[in-house]
């Protein structure tokens, strides 16, 4: 009988950030079990008390350890301006009048950042966690650190202290340097970011990238000669590309060390038009990884709605794909195997050449699987919602292509070949792109009746609730619909629901991201009105029981479609952008990511960003409206929905309802407090099945 794993911890607090040492016999972690921002500890992997490493004002970031496994560096945030040691004084000082001089001052679930930096700090892990009590952890005196001074010892030293913000640190294989990136500092700049390499000891900073957009997430190659990293194809001042690349800086050693570039940054698979997958800042994501002999990369991209892991030479035109299917793997951790693919070295540990990753499909919210280096063997390792889902009835979801109304007509042989589902592509594969002229959607199937069997009549058409996606550049797929959740509560209840991937979505290439800028609402409303009427020939949907929902971009897309189209009998319009003049001004990435996507900046475009507003349209409505908001939304400022509530009570023309989530941010409905993210797709559901399924007077 196999012995149960060693309890790690057994409190009543935050855990987070798990990294296991080098030798994988101690694990950092955060935690906030003193009752303060997250710290940073150390504990021995087969249970015990934790160490305490650092004591830091503002919290610590999760553990990069250093190769031998003797040093931790970690990113932290430190105030540009110390605060009086006195409770009183402090009080005062934290009311003192803002003074901002950048455009860059906030970032949606953060808050205001303008008053602080991420600088890099070293911390050793050498202490024996076997004496009693916590060690010796160092208090910050915020912004008082001095350069130059990481040593070895039980007090955290910062390394870093420049103007800009420093993240995704990366010791070089001899533990001597460390890579990271870095945000610029100028007045007017968002998120532009370098790649820097510094001394362990927090000398000789140099930076090793300046062409390579928005460059992070460093890692060296074995033997310490070269970098990967991630950036797109150019560093402008404009926000919102998503063709994410991996990218490689060759190095060669000086005399001391240092190292310097010898060549500009090479793409990688330069014929390979599939983007890198990124988690959103302040997220890390995590590095590309090398193979053991420096030959290969390995990273997670997208392609047609899925995400897999795939791997390219330096000098490989394209990627090949090892980890793949009609599914996403959302994170993976790979152990290269020695001596590179095809070693079976007798040293090499049981855990090398393996590569664990997490996978999600539309029947199941997520597990945990594990497979040699090349991708064979794949094993499932957890099955953690087994048991719920066994007592559910979950839907037939299904890839559907659909003629995009924007291209030639669609293929002979009349309505019911409009759109076609396809067959499932086995793991290891990838889904072809659509051709030209077509586009993906996924349709949730109503799940069939009880009794309902092979000799029952055909279905009849069923209400459609058409869910429109974000971004505008996210997409949807083969995973878990967690942001819609609902669509899984409408199945049971008899209705379908179509999630379309319309010109501008990700994981199609860069030129199909780039079609609907300058022209949103205007080309995709189309593409998604295109897809309905084909489904209400096919006879899967009912053309007079119709409803439109959608978040961020798709609460954007919901508005323009009820001010463009009076097709739809109720529409949920979540955290929107409603009114592009006033996004520019109040968002976190307002005065840049409206420039990008409009294709010109506010002052000579005005009339663009007016036309391009559905608050410019907003008497048109005549569909039923519940408008969803977090109030501590700093993407999709929650004055864009207090616009469109404002304009349809005004208009006195159709039911609105307007609900507001305290101390909700942009991604609420997905990382925000359980009771919200339940109300939320509870009103959803409410809202279409009261409006959609009511004879219209």
């Amino acid at each position: 009988m196999q012995a149960a794993p060693p309890a790690l911890h057994a409190r009543a607090q935050r855990d987070t950030g798990p990294r296991w040492s080098p030798d994988g016999r101690r694990l950092a972690f955060l935690s906030d079990r003193d009752g303060e921002p997250a710290q940073l500890y150390v504990m021995p992997a087969d249970g015990g008390e934790a160490r305490k490493l650092t004591a830091l004002d503002r919290g610590a970031g999760p553990a990069v350890w250093s190769p031998d496994g003797g040093r931790i560096v970690f990113a932290a945030r430190v105030l540009k301006e110390p605060p009086p040691g006195d409770g009183e004084a402090r009080r005062r000082w934290e009311q003192r009048p803002r003074v901002i001089t950048a455009a860059q001052y906030k970032s949606d679930g953060q808050g205001y950042t303008f008053d602080a930096v991420t600088q890099l700090f070293v911390v050793s892990a050498q202490a024996d966690l076997a004496d009693d009590g916590p060690a010796p952890a160092f208090k910050a005196t915020e912004g008082q650190a001095t350069e130059g001074q990481a040593t070895e010892g039980a007090e955290p030293q910062q390394i870093t202290f420049g103007d800009g913000d420093d993240r995704a640190p990366a010791w070089s294989p001899d533990g001597r340097r460390i890579a990271f990136g870095r945000n610029r500092s100028g007045r007017a700049d968002y998120n532009l970011s370098d790649v820097w390499v510094v001394d362990a000891d927090g000398a000789n900073p140099w930076r090793l990238t300046q062409g390579v957009g928005r460059a992070t997430s460093p890692s060296w190659s074995p033997d310490g000669t070269a970098i990967a990293l991630y950036g797109t194809d150019t560093q402008e001042p404009g926000f919102g590309e998503t063709a994410v690349r991996v990218w490689t800086v060759a190095l060669e050693r000086e005399g001391s060390g240092a190292g310097v570039a010898t060549a500009g940054a090479r793409r990688l698979a330069p014929g390979d038009d599939r983007a890198a997958v990124l988690l959103s800042p302040p997220q890390v994501t995590p590095a590309p990884v090398w193979s053991s002999d420096g030959r290969d990369l390995t990273f997670v991209v997208s392609q047609a709605g899925n995400t897999m892991v795939v791997r390219a030479a330096l000098d490989d035109a394209v990627m090949r794909t090892i980890v793949g299917g009609e599914r996403r793997v959302t994170s993976h951790s790979a152990v290269p195997q020695a001596g590179g693919e095809g070693s079976a070295a007798a040293s090499v540990p049981a855990t090398a050449g393996r590569m664990a990753y997490a996978v999600s499909t539309p029947q199941s919210p997520g597990d945990v699987y594990l497979c040699a280096w090349d991708g064979s063997g794949e094993r499932r390792l957890t099955a953690v919602n087994d048991a719920l889902l066994a007592g559910l009835l979950l839907p037939r979801i299904e890839r559907r292509r659909f003629p995009s109304p924007h291209a030639l007509p669609p293929p002979p042989g009349g309505a019911e070949n409009a759109s076609v589902a396809l067959p499932t592509a086995p793991p290891g594969e990838g889904t072809a792109l659509p051709g030209a002229g077509e586009i993906d959607g996924w349709l949730v199937h109503p799940i069939p009746a009880e009794g309902a069997g092979a000799g029952s009549p055909a279905p009849a058409p069923a209400p459609l609730l058409v869910h429109i996606h974000g971004g505008p550049h996210s997409f949807v797929g083969n995973t878990f619909l967690f942001e819609a959740f609902y669509a899984y509560t409408l199945a049971g209840e008899g209705w379908a629901v179509l999630a379309l991937n319309p010109s501008g979505s990700g994981s199609y290439g860069k030129e199909f991201a780039h079609r609907i800028r300058g022209r949103w609402g205007e080309h995709d409303l189309p593409e998604q009105l295109a897809a309905v009427d084909a489904l209400v020939a096919a006879g899967i949907a009912d053309g007079g029981r119709l409803a439109v929902a959608g978040y961020s971009y798709g609460g954007y897309m919901t508005s323009w479609t009820v001010t463009h189209s009076n097709r739809f009998k109720a529409a949920v319009v979540g955290a929107p952008v409603t009114n592009l003049e006033s996004f520019a001004g109040t968002s976190d990435i307002g005065p840049w990511f409206g420039p990008w996507e409009m294709q010109q900046r506010l002052e000579a475009g005005r009339e663009t960003f007016r036309r391009l507003s559905p608050v410019s349209y907003v008497e048109r409505v005549r569909t039923p409206t519940l408008i969803l908001h977090g109030e501590a939304d700093d993407r999709c400022p929650i004055g864009q929905g207090e616009e469109f509530f404002a304009g349809l009570v005004a208009a006195g023309r159709v039911p609105v309802e307007f609900v507001r989530y305290p101390g909700g941010s942009h991604p609420f409905t997905s990382t925000g407090r359980p009771s919200h993210r339940v109300d939320y797709m509870r009103r959803v559901v409410e809202w279409v099945r009261r409006f959609t399924l009511t004879p219209t007077p």
